[in-house]
């Protein structure tokens, strides 16, 4: 993981942006299976803000569940980042859209939706109480510990 605690928004004024709350042991194909049989899919729009990490590292995968029309258009999205030789980060939330944007709901809920999809493919183990990254934010929910997906 590094020292990524946040993602950096590059593009319209540089800021830090969404929490790192969660990383993948496994290979960047693997984890991409895994939510394709969750069934999210991958995102193949073109990227308005260029969300990295603080090392510079560009996202290599960014995916979405399908939107819930019941619930004003809410979803869940991840991005992650590949470390050589190392866990993938990644920072995944609940949100809203709001064209043109989106409003970010939640970070916990979605960790914990990862969590119990993955638990039901069955060749995964998880923790959702891994080390603090004192990352927490009030609004929305991140308690700023780190979920841990691993291959088994």
């Amino acid at each position: 993981m590094g020292n990524a605690k946040f993602t950096w928004t590059h593009g319209r004024g540089s800021r830090f942006s969404d929490p790192i709350n969660i990383e993948f042991d496994a290979d960047l194909n693997d984890v991409e299976k895994a939510f394709s049989a969750i069934p999210w899919h991958v995102i193949r729009v073109p990227i308005i803000h260029d969300q990295r990490l603080i090392d510079g590292r560009v996202q290599k995968l960014h995916m979405a569940s399908e939107p819930d029309r019941r619930f004003w258009r809410t979803r869940y999205h991840i991005r992650l980042w590949e470390n050589k030789g190392g866990p993938i980060t990644g920072s995944v939330h609940l949100e809203r859209f709001t064209f043109p944007n989106h409003e970010v709901l939640s970070f916990d809920d979605a960790e914990q939706e990862v969590v119990d999809e993955f638990r039901k493919l069955g060749s995964w183990q998880t923790n959702r109480n891994g080390p603090d990254l004192r990352n927490c934010t009030d609004r929305p929910a991140n308690d700023g510990s780190l979920t841990i997906i691993s291959k088994v």
